[in-house]
Order: C-alpha cells, then structure tokens, then sequence
C-alpha cells in the first residue's frame, strides 16, 4: 500500500500542476494537498462513486477548466464527480463531471443543492468555495447528510479565516471545528440550533492537515459516522 500511495501521490501531484490547481505544489499558493489526499484515497479509490466539490476555479489561472474536478475524474474510476458553484461559465467536456449552481453565502441556495442530491449518496465532499467562515459552516451543515457512513467532509484553507460584515460567527471554522473534535459545545449563527446538534452528533471524528506553504490545520477532514 505504501508503494501504491508514493505513487499517486506523484500522479495526483502532476495532475494538480498540469491542471494549475493549488492542490499541487507548483501553482499559485503551491499548497501540496496532493501529498494527504494521496493517502485518505488510495484505500478507497476503487469504492468510490459520488464526490462533489464546491468551489471550481482560480482566477489566477485564467482559465474555466475546473481542474480538481478533471482530476477525481482521472483518478476516481467508478466515481460520478459532482461541481458547484456561483459561477458555472465553465469548460468540461466530460460525461463524468456535473456542474450544479451554489450561492455558498445564501442558505436557500446551499439547501437547493442539497436537495439535488440524496442522502447518503455521497463518499467525497470537499469545500474550496469562497473560505468564508459562516459560508462555510452552513455549507458543512446543510451537506454533511449526503454524506455515506465514513465519508468524508473536507474543508481546504482554513487559515483565511474570513469573516462577512453581514454574517458574524461565533468562532472561525477551524475553532469550530476543534470543538467539535473535543465534545465541546458548538453553535452556528443563524442556522437552526437542532440542525446543528444533529450535524454534530453523526460526526465520527476529525483530522487536520497542513499546507505546505500557510502551515497546520490549513485543511480539515471531518468523518461521518
């Protein structure tokens, strides 16, 4: 298994550079989040049939080709890959990918793509959207039901901490999380406090990882139970 993970650590790696995603180590904010997924996917890539991620471009690459999404498609045989996000002006010319229109800061639109989707239907799902710490939390909240029993909820670039004028937050989604790891008490400003209880209590657990350029606990992995 160590083999097989070194090597698609490798093949994630230049797909994330090629494709100019800050996945890799190469592009932009050179993050080199190929290195964990490498090893969270590597026992599971033949199992998987259902990811979705929401946030599909940098702008900095100029370019519409949402190159994670071409990525899982690569790597991820049996698996339908799912995108979202506020802006669909995109290029994919593949039949394994989907394109699905989300407005991460507006609850209506976040449950609107959740309900495209059915429950436990889902093994990946990873959150690269906006890095708001509000839109991130409703996001988490609202999605993590799609998820499979062991799938698994990722959240990159923790360490941008931002936080809207108009949607204040108790503590930023990285704290949040931490509570979460620790039993302790967690709110989310303006969501439903049962809602909530509900998304915390069919966590199983969660892992943090570092970026390779903005430090630890720059990404978040949260399993369900």
């Amino acid at each position: 298994m160590e083999g097989e993970i070194e090597r698609n650590m490798k093949w994630l790696t230049t797909m994330a550079n090629e494709m100019l995603s800050d996945k890799g180590n190469t592009f932009y904010d050179k993050h080199y989040y190929t290195r964990h997924y490498a090893k969270l996917f590597t026992p599971i890539r033949e199992k998987v049939t259902g990811i979705l991620e929401v946030g599909l471009n940098i702008p900095q690459s100029g370019k519409k080709t949402c190159p994670s999404l071409r990525m899982w498609a690569d790597f991820f045989p049996a698996a339908t890959i799912h995108g979202a996000d506020i802006n669909v002006d995109v290029d994919v010319f593949n039949t394994k990918i989907h394109i699905h229109h989300v407005d991460q800061s507006n609850p209506e639109s976040v449950q609107k793509l959740a309900h495209e989707f059915e429950a436990n239907s889902l093994d990946i799902i990873i959150d690269d959207a906006s890095h708001f710490s509000w839109d991130q939390q409703l996001t988490m909240v609202k999605l993590f039901p799609l998820l499979k029993s062991g799938g698994m909820y990722i959240i990159e670039d923790l360490q941008c901490k931002y936080v809207r004028p108009n949607r204040p937050v108790h503590y930023t989604t990285d704290v949040l999380c931490e509570r979460i790891s620790s039993n302790q008490p967690v709110v989310v400003m303006n969501l439903d406090a049962d809602e909530v209880s509900a998304f915390v209590q069919s966590v199983d657990k969660v892992e943090f990882y570092d970026s390779q350029t903005r430090g630890p606990k720059a990404m978040v992995v949260v399993y369900r139970k």
